[in-house]
């Protein structure tokens, strides 16, 4: 796919995103940071959860774009998905494997390797559980697989999208929320089938995003104001589950007016309607109205954590009165590097964890000279996987459509 500027910025948040997962187990699994833990921390700590759900929508964005740029059979984009995702998935395993072994003393089942392999294993462990002291970012990969085998098999139809089937898709997403609250059976299988359905919603999200990118109004200030009310939805308990569907379906939801802006082609836009026009408004105050009061009622926040969190939007006035100076610092100093961090983010994503285990087992080095050790091996795995490793495959995969054509 073409590198236009809409998918610039896109590239940029993904970046940031890979960038905030690592940090996130930095302060985790770093017992000089881990050990003085603050609210700050913890608040920038749980920024992980937050980045997967923002692979997952903006997943569902480049998929689209891509299929609609050059349209492919159920059969050739699975193989790509296949190819892209799965060689430096088994690196990744095979490591996590060896520390499970050999640090944690505990030889993983032939079950547990493939279903990491596969990939099916999940936090909640219906058919496989993750890698849990060397790797368990592994989860993640479950979601995508799947949302790539339901979009093949399902949505794409001669070559084409079927909207009506992704329709279809959607709402069955929305319906196995309930049914993953309230399980209909012991089986491992249904109740893994119904996980996966009730995360689609998310991805789906951001399929529409790419679909609709033209015919709902956004602009800067809207965009910024989605941006700030994320955590909000994040932080808000709406049931006891800590892997709460609905959560992920309204932060989804929150984030439509940050990715409209992001990729809307401005000369495209067409006149909107009443609709239209006020629709990113209306999802904005609604996600963070109902996300507000749920948090102000969570006595496990502290009062002051949950002021701040209702207050973040409010942000907006400084984002206003500094926009030009905002804009300076994301083009000199935001751009370019996280733009980069964006195309190893993958790498970077399954790599970082093992990496971390390794030098808080053998590194006895003070943590000023632990951090940047940590940043430039993973930089360096990550480069050489994206680089030099997945390349080699990628011919495979074109050698063998050359061959065929």
């Amino acid at each position: 796919m073409k590198k236009t500027q809409k998918n610039i910025h896109l590239e940029v948040v993904r970046g940031i995103a890979a960038f905030l997962v690592v940090l996130g187990h930095l302060i985790i699994k770093t017992p000089e940071i881990a050990h003085r833990k603050n609210h700050l921390t913890n608040l920038v700590g749980n920024w992980a959860t937050e980045s997967v759900l923002i692979f997952f929508v903006l997943s569902g964005i480049v998929i689209h774009s891509s299929v609609e740029a050059k349209h492919k059979s159920s059969k050739n984009f699975l193989l790509d998905r296949i190819v892209r995702i799965n060689p430096i998935l088994f690196v990744a395993v095979m490591i996590s494997v060896v520390l499970e072994i050999y640090l944690f003393n505990g030889m993983p089942s032939v079950k547990m390797i493939i279903g990491n392999l596969i990939p099916i294993s999940t936090m909640q462990g219906y058919m496989v559980d993750v890698f849990w002291n060397s790797n368990p970012v592994i989860w993640s990969l479950s979601f995508e697989m799947f949302f790539y085998f339901a979009f093949a098999i399902f949505v794409i139809k001669r070559n084409k999208i079927s909207n009506g089937n992704i329709l279809i898709w959607f709402i069955l997403g929305i319906f196995s929320t309930f049914f993953y609250f309230n399980p209909i059976s012991k089986n491992v299988i249904v109740n893994y089938i119904i996980l996966m359905l009730a995360y689609s919603p998310v991805w789906i999200i951001g399929f529409y995003i790419w679909g609709y990118r033209n015919k709902f109004n956004t602009n800067f200030i809207i965009a910024m104001i989605s941006l700030c009310c994320l955590p909000i939805v994040s932080r808000a308990h709406f049931t006891d589950n800590y892997y709460d569907p609905i959560r992920n379906i309204l932060f989804a939801l929150c984030s439509i007016p940050f990715f409209l802006f992001l990729i809307q082609d401005r000369k495209e836009r067409k006149a909107f309607g009443f609709v239209e026009k006020y629709l990113s408004v209306f999802l904005i105050s609604t996600t963070y109205l109902v996300s507000s009061l749920f948090i102000y009622n969570d006595s496990s926040y502290p009062l002051f954590s949950r002021i701040l969190y209702i207050l973040l939007p409010t942000s907006i006035i400084f984002i206003v009165l500094f926009k030009r100076l905002i804009q300076r610092f994301y083009s000199f100093f935001i751009l370019k590097p996280f733009k980069y961090i964006g195309s190893l983010s993958y790498s970077i994503y399954l790599i970082h964890n093992p990496i971390l285990v390794i030098l808080a087992t053998f590194t006895t080095a003070p943590l000023m000279i632990k951090i940047p050790l940590f940043l430039i091996v993973t930089y360096s795995a990550s480069y050489f996987l994206e680089k030099k490793y997945q390349p080699i495959f990628n011919g495979l995969l074109l050698k063998r459509k050359a061959i065929k054509n």
